[in-house]
């Protein structure tokens, strides 16, 4: 063999190396871009999965802002239809109670407003202001206890109609039995007004350190 034919054969087999190296190369890189292109698609899936997750939860946030109002309303509603109903029957007047909530960077207020013949006022008229008060506070003490789940429907009050006028108390008894016997409210009171006798169960009097039963369901009165 000529020294030129060796030199051909080298030459040769220098290039068919160099080819194969080549080929490795070009295969190893369509190797990496592939598992590139696998992970890119998988991050993309990943994002549009996120995407809509998030879309979900927006949506589910939206309902439920929507459906907090509406209950927040149906029980504004509820509070002031039932104040109003209730301030009517006992004062013969048309005084009506509204309640609004309002929300304010994630602190919630309540509103409480009186309204006779159609306006807006601080105190009802005839010196009845403290009277009105007082059955408001112990209207709205039934109705939470009522419309709050978990809590025990019993109402401890103590004096809770001294500022009521006599004129009012038998009305105010009256719905109020009539408000313990439909909602299932149990209420212990002390009172100095007589009149509140015929709203109760059960009755006892309290002198000089005696107790003495005065009144209940099952026998007369004293």
């Amino acid at each position: 063999m000529t020294s030129n034919s060796i030199l051909l054969r080298e030459r040769l087999s220098s290039l068919s190396s160099r080819a194969n190296s080549a080929d490795r190369v070009v295969t190893g890189a369509e190797g990496r871009r592939s598992l590139l292109q696998e992970q890119a698609a998988s991050v993309l899936e990943r994002k549009e999965a996120a995407e809509s997750l998030q879309e979900t939860l927006t949506l589910a946030l939206a309902v439920l802002q929507e459906l907090e109002q509406a209950w927040r309303r149906s029980f504004e509603q509820r509070l002031s239809s039932v104040g109003s109903e209730g301030l009517s029957a006992v004062f013969g007047a048309d005084i009506k109670m509204r309640v609004e909530s309002k929300t304010f960077r994630d602190a919630t207020s309540m509103k409480l407003m009186l309204i006779e013949d159609g306006i807006e006022i601080d105190e009802p008229a005839d010196g009845t202001g403290g009277s009105v008060v007082m059955v408001q506070d112990v209207l709205l003490k039934i109705l939470m206890l009522v419309s709050l789940p978990g809590l025990e429907r019993v109402l401890v009050l103590d004096e809770p109609f001294r500022m009521v006028e006599a004129r009012h108390l038998p009305a105010l008894g009256q719905l109020l039995r009539q408000m313990w016997e439909q909602l299932g409210v149990q209420t212990i009171f002390t009172s100095h007004e007589p009149e509140m006798l015929d709203a109760a169960d059960v009755a006892y009097e309290v002198r000089d350190g005696t107790v003495k039963l005065i009144k209940s369901q099952y026998e007369e009165r004293e």
